[in-house]
């Protein structure tokens, strides 16, 4: 059986979570400019429909600006080999549970890796709680540049 990857940054979707917030915002607006189109409000509430409209476009681009650009440094690096790599078994493994800690963390022969999929980024942050793949005794091999994991591959016979 051949070695399988896990995770690689280059297939990781973006994450439109964040953009929820910009949405709602972005509906407020709207229904602010329609209270006063249908003479619900006066012209104050005409401008704080604009600024929530402006408001909501101006976050999404920013966050999805930053986002691309983060996930542009990851794929370079990992395309131009500005990485370590480290292998052995996925030790001092604590998961990140629904409810309590903010951040799973684990060990790979003495290299600390912590992540959060509270945290919006290209690297791998895929907790255990909600279905990641990291669990304590898998043998892995880890690509990573500082604290981004850029690719995860199991050991052939996991």
């Amino acid at each position: 059986m051949e070695a399988r990857i896990i995770f690689d940054v280059g297939a990781k979707p973006f994450d439109w979570q964040p953009i929820t917030v910009a949405a709602a915002i972005f509906v407020g607006g709207c229904i602010s400019l329609a209270s006063q189109k249908f003479k619900w409000g006066n012209t104050g509430i005409r401008n704080v429909g604009y600024f929530l409209i402006s408001l909501a476009l101006v976050t999404v681009a920013y966050v999805f600006i930053d986002w691309q650009l983060a996930r542009r440094d990851a794929l370079t690096d990992l395309a131009n080999g500005r990485y370590e790599v480290v292998q052995g078994t996925v030790d001092h493994f604590v998961p990140m549970y629904y409810a309590g800690r903010t951040e799973e963390s684990f060990t790979v022969s003495g290299h600390a890796f912590r992540y959060s999929d509270h945290e919006m980024t290209p690297c791998f942050n895929r907790a255990w709680a909600h279905g990641g793949p990291i669990h304590a005794g898998l043998s892995v091999r880890i690509w990573f540049r500082d604290s981004c994991i850029l690719r995860i591959e199991t050991a052939p016979h996991q």
